[in-house]
């Protein structure tokens, strides 16, 4: 159960970090210079 429970939170770990890597790329593409822009 121990078990499943870590490799569900590995799994959860690792689609957040997709998506904030994915957004980030788009961000990127999007606005080469955006970082560069205060908020």
């Amino acid at each position: 159960m121990a078990v499943l429970g870590a490799a569900a939170h590995a799994q959860a770990a690792l689609a957040a970090l997709g998506v904030l890597h994915t957004m980030f790329v788009y961000k990127a593409k999007a606005y080469p210079f955006w970082y560069l822009i205060p908020e």
